[in-house]
């Protein structure tokens, strides 16, 4: 009965020793070696390009017939862009919107009229579009 007895005792002190190892271990692993800290940062970058300056006329056609003395010209490019819609004998200067539209009419004279529709950028880009208007009243 006494190595019974003796074994019995022999369980709490191996439970007792393995807590303590444990808690040795644990206290080695996270107080005396705290594992260095690994801080890791991503960089990103975004480009942002910018946008390709542009000029598009939408109205009027080039070789277009028309019968009303205003001619309105409609088109777009970039927002906030300034643009400038001329012939030989008149000028209207006008700013394209927010969504890079804009309109202006000019007036025409009888006959053939050489139109040019000009865009100005503010990096100092210009482009242009050139078309001929005839216009006659009589048709």
């Amino acid at each position: 009965m006494q190595s019974k007895r003796g074994f019995v005792l022999l369980i709490p002190l191996f439970v007792v020793a393995l807590i303590a190892a444990g808690a040795a271990f644990g206290y080695y692993y996270f107080v005396v070696n705290k594992p260095a800290k690994v801080e890791t940062r991503t960089a990103t970058t975004t480009e942002v390009s910018p946008k390709q300056f542009f000029l598009s006329v939408i109205n009027p056609v080039d070789g277009v017939l028309v019968t009303e003395k205003k001619l309105l010209v409609i088109g777009t490019s970039l927002p906030d862009t300034v643009v400038v819609i001329y012939t030989d004998d008149s000028e209207v200067s006008t700013q394209s919107d927010k969504d890079g539209r804009f309109s202006g009419q000019i007036d025409l004279i009888e006959g053939l009229n050489s139109l040019t529709v000009t865009a100005f950028g503010e990096a100092d880009e210009e482009t242009s579009v050139s078309m001929d208007v005839v216009y006659n009243k009589d048709s």
